[in-house]
């Protein structure tokens, strides 16, 4: 027998195909490319039907993947799509491009309330171009090209830093676009959560990516549908959520929940990996040890770390959770770290915005505040009978409330990516005092984490 390892790409079968050659592997020792020969859309399709849907053997749909493109949705919506974990998203960046002058969208449902929208649109937008005029050329006069450096690259590091500062101004409901790339089980439970959200252009996305998933994933999509139970627990709780006193946090970012014994379980879990004893004999061992034998273990560890190592798996054995308080425009990239546990709250106006020291020193304070105060007004206007579709005219400088809560490793890999001195000032911030506040419960761990405080 011909034992010559392969290695190869399975290319020009439909997805479907593909997903059912993977899937028979565990039946069939034939070679892959010798099982995808004799499969066609109709015998893939009965598989399906059969295994996936009959059966429950969701895995088998990880396999079939889509790339799918959505244009001119909100932003708003984009954050919808993005909360499904496992897929990879690319979307149109507010940092590198200057959106188009009144691309808003206008839910139906405003009735004779998109006056009131339409108008605050208006503002903000006037006054988003004219920050960026004023913006873009307090940029050039603070950083001005140096010698050798080529027009391309100059008139992006400006534009950059000018729409780090004008983004603040646009409206959650602006249009934009992505790529999605997702496998057929994360697809359905997508479009499923799109038709159960109480907003009704999540719901139309949902329909049209289903209407589009279909022409490539016929069988493994096509019973995805609303979920009752997603579309009714939310508001179950308003009653109580009611109860709840009104009470102003004193801090933006705010460890509220952490493993006691966290440094206990990431040095019992090292240990663990090498030993051949069962966890309990290795965690009596660490019981033993003194406080500084523990933290002389997790130095001996991270001084081996290079410069672009991630933290050790075994960090993932001790949780942190964070209270934060950011601007909407800041969560947008927050909320890529998917491998974490993200709870946001509805978009709002009732914390408050950020006001970027560039756009006093451009000279337009006034016009900022005024911007903000009229979408503030428009907001308190249509969300008395609109509450959910208020939040399209919310711009991306009001602060939002969101819970994150991530294993240790995550600590490491969110606050030293997000603290970088090339990112955003607001995310920035973030990580830097998420970062405080592990180095204060557990200086041991957190002396190890590369803040970038520049």
């Amino acid at each position: 027998m011909d034992y010559t390892r392969r290695i190869y790409t399975l290319s020009g079968k439909p997805e479907e195909v593909i997903a059912v050659a993977f899937a028979k592997c565990s039946r069939d020792p034939r070679p892959f490319d010798v099982i995808v020969d004799e499969l066609d859309a109709d015998k893939s399709r009965q598989f399906h039907e059969r295994w996936v849907v009959g059966y429950g053997h969701g895995s088998v749909a990880e396999h079939a993947v889509a790339h799918i493109a959505i244009e001119n949705v909100s932003i708003l919506a984009t954050k919808v799509i993005e909360d499904t974990r496992l897929a990879s998203y690319t979307e149109k960046s507010t940092r590198y491009q200057i959106m188009e002058a009144g691309k808003c969208f206008c839910p139906e449902a405003l009735g004779n309330d998109k006056t009131f929208f339409n108008s605050a649109v208006e503002h903000l937008f006037w006054a988003y171009e004219l920050a960026t005029k004023k913006v873009s050329e307090l940029m050039r006069r603070k950083f001005p090209r140096k010698e050798g450096e080529s027009e391309f690259n100059y008139e992006n590091k400006i534009k950059s830093k000018t729409c780090d500062v004008t983004r603040y101004l646009l409206p959650a409901g602006t249009m934009t676009q992505l790529g999605v790339t997702m496998n057929a089980r994360s697809l359905e439970h997508c479009i499923s959560k799109l038709l159960s959200h109480p907003l009704a252009e999540m719901q139309e996305i949902g329909k049209e990516m289903k209407e589009v998933a279909l022409q490539e994933l016929p069988t493994l999509v096509k019973y995805a549908a609303e979920n009752p139970f997603v579309q009714s627990y939310p508001g179950s709780l308003d009653d109580i959520v009611a109860k709840i006193p009104q009470v102003k946090s004193a801090k933006d970012v705010e460890l509220v929940r952490w493993t006691p014994d966290a440094v206990h379980r990431v040095v019992s879990a090292l240990l663990f990996r090498n030993s051949s004893q069962s966890y309990s004999t290795v965690a009596d061992y660490v019981e033993g040890l003194k406080w500084e034998e523990r933290r002389d273990i997790i130095d001996r560890v991270m001084q081996q770390r290079g410069k672009h190592d991630a933290a050790p798996r075994e960090f993932e054995e001790a949780l942190f959770t964070f209270d934060v308080l950011v601007d909407y425009g800041a969560y947008r990239d927050i909320q890529r770290h998917r491998i974490m546990s993200q709870t946001p709250q509805a978009l709002t106006i009732e914390h408050g915005y950020e006001m970027p020291e560039e756009i006093k020193e451009a000279g337009l304070e006034s016009d900022y505040q005024y911007a903000m105060a009229y979408a503030a007004n428009i907001f308190r206007i249509i969300s008395d009978e609109h509450p959910v579709e208020a939040q399209y005219i919310v711009p991306l400088g009001y602060k939002m409330r969101l819970l994150m809560t991530m294993n240790l490793r995550e600590v490491f890999h969110f606050t030293e990516l997000r603290s970088g001195k090339n990112g955003h000032i607001s995310y920035r911030k973030v990580a830097q005092r998420m970062a405080d506040e592990v180095i204060a419960r557990y200086p041991e761990v957190g002396k190890h984490l590369r803040i970038d405080r520049s």
